[in-house]
């Protein structure tokens, strides 16, 4: 592999990694509720016939939520800010749900989590895709999937390790705190980050930010890539069109209904 072609795989890389830590977050936002529930359903005194299920799925309206906008968001604001406003919510969410005064808003601050949820899971697979070359696009974008279950493994360590730290009491009263507090790092981590990574070239070409969107392309894969990869994507922009009736069409109703089955199996 010759140098240049290798050193911008590997800034591709670290970009897509950067980009992942949105579904690291996805994985540690959602697993992080299953070390807690049983203090929370002590400290808050939660009736276990209802309560306690609202608490541990509330996330879920907002990941519908999240997942309802992030594509509109997506295309006005940008896949890289949108990113931004899911790690802001993520850090928001922690901070909350750490420290609420009642149970009201905890679930308050878990929905808030659960929108920065559903952002992610639509945004970052998008921004990684859009941002790779097609020689190693499939590689990077599954390290987004690989990121999310890592988001869980490291959560139910996490967890597992806070409750190491104290008595049944201590989790009872602190413990869980902690617990929802330790997502402020990873997601702190990932707004930081996010600066320092570009916006993704097809956002810039379709809003007409060619020089931007040629550097980019430049820095990922060099200037013979760049200019390739840039007219395809005008091409692309220039013949798109649509609907949502289109999906139902027969050539699209089987494909379209494999992949929710699948999105449903994999939830």
């Amino acid at each position: 592999m010759p140098n240049d072609e290798k050193a911008s795989g590997l800034y591709v890389a670290r970009v897509c990694v950067v980009a992942a830590l949105g579904g690291l977050l996805f994985g540690y936002d959602t697993g992080v509720i299953a070390g807690a529930i049983g203090f929370l359903e002590t400290h808050f005194n939660l009736d276990p016939s209802f309560q306690k299920g609202w608490v541990a799925a509330s996330a879920l309206i907002g990941c519908t939520i999240g997942v309802s906008v992030a594509g509109l968001l997506s295309d006005w604001l940008g896949r890289k800010r949108t990113l931004i406003v899911a790690a802001i919510l993520f850090f928001i969410s922690a901070v909350g749900t750490a420290l609420p005064k009642n149970v009201t808003m905890f679930v308050i601050f878990r929905i808030i989590g659960g929108v920065g949820v559903g952002a992610a899971s639509i945004t970052s697979p998008m921004y990684i895709a859009e941002i790779s070359p097609a020689r190693i696009r499939g590689r990077m974008v599954s390290v987004n999937q690989f990121a999310i279950v890592t988001g869980f493994l490291v959560v139910y360590l996490v967890n597992y390790f806070i409750a190491l730290q104290g008595t049944e009491a201590w989790n009872i009263g602190y413990g869980w705190r902690w617990m929802f507090g330790s997502e402020a790092l990873p997601a702190l981590l990932l707004l930081v980050l996010l600066f320092l990574v570009p916006e993704s070239p097809r956002w810039l070409t379709k809003y007409g930010r060619h020089e931007r969107a040629l550097a980019v392309l430049t820095r990922v894969g060099g200037p013979a890539h760049a200019q390739r990869e840039f007219e395809s994507i005008k091409d692309a922009i220039a013949h798109e069109s649509g609907s949502l009736g289109q999906l139902l069409k027969p050539g699209m109703r089987i494909v379209l209904v494999i992949g929710v089955v699948l999105a449903v199996l994999q939830q």
